[in-house]
């Protein structure tokens, strides 16, 4: 995925983050592989969350998830309330405003193997 633009979104009544993803992984010989998305531009982002009860259960360590169908819940419970990016290059983010459940104590965004992020 290359040269996204997203914006303009308003949301009430949230109860999943968006996830944008690449992937990492490696040949049968060992050797590294990242499939990054990038030149991913997000803007004036505004979501409110339901304020219902908060059950979390967060990996320490991330899948990838590479044979599953993309689903956003393929990766469970992620660190992040509002947006969670991964592998990506080149990302953009500005005016981004979430409101999470009174209960939350997670990262409104959460960047993990991310390159060249600004405006945060």
């Amino acid at each position: 995925m290359a040269r996204v633009k997203i914006t303009g979104i308003t949301a009430e009544g949230a109860e999943l983050p968006a996830i944008l993803t690449g992937y990492a992984d490696q040949t049968r010989n060992g050797k590294p592989v990242r499939k990054a998305i990038h030149e991913i531009e997000i803007t004036d982002y505004q979501v409110a969350y339901r304020d219902n009860e908060e059950i979390l259960h967060i990996p320490a360590v991330f899948d990838e998830f590479l044979t599953d169908y993309p689903e956003c819940n393929a990766h469970g419970d992620v660190d992040a309330c509002g947006l969670w990016i991964r592998h990506a290059d080149e990302v953009k983010l500005k005016d981004i405003h979430v409101q999470p459940r009174s209960m939350n104590n997670r990262a409104v965004v959460k960047l993990h193997d991310v390159g060249y992020p600004n405006d945060i």
